[in-house]
């Protein structure tokens, strides 16, 4: 999660939004996030070891989920621990996604400062273009 949060929300609310009808609980939504990973564990560790190496990610989706909660984007019960996506959530994952939004974001900033950019350029040569001839010819 901490590489790329973004991708991490838009994979909660894709597999939320699978069945947008049903309630999940939070040990379905770690099994389906870290499928590789707990399967790397599982072959590693024996017994106790694995439910402990799971701890960390339930952790993690938890934090992700009371994230997407405090968004308005996912409903979290944590008495129950369960999660359900609601419209907003649904039309955030089907419309845009968190990936989409951050790279929207930099590039309309990267396209401000081009515009600044050409912005003072233009009016840098209006402003040369004014000068007389004779005042060039004395500096230079």
């Amino acid at each position: 999660m901490d590489k790329n949060p973004s991708k991490y929300f838009d994979k909660i609310l894709t597999f939320l939004s699978s069945d947008y009808n049903r309630t999940f609980t939070i040990n379905e939504v770690v099994n389906h996030i870290y499928k590789k990973e707990i399967k790397n564990n599982s072959k590693i560790s024996s017994g106790l070891d694995g439910l402990i190496a799971d701890s960390p990610y339930k952790s993690n989706i938890i934090n992700a989920i009371m994230f997407l909660n405090s968004e308005g984007l996912v409903a979290y019960d944590k008495s129950e621990e369960t999660v359900f996506i609601n419209t907003k959530g649904f039309v955030k994952n089907k419309t845009e996604g968190f990936v989409s939004e951050i790279r929207n974001k930099k590039a309309n900033l990267w396209l401000q400062r081009l515009a600044w950019l050409v912005a003072i350029l233009t009016f840098i040569f209006f402003v040369f273009s004014k000068i007389p001839k004779e005042w060039v010819e004395k500096i230079f």
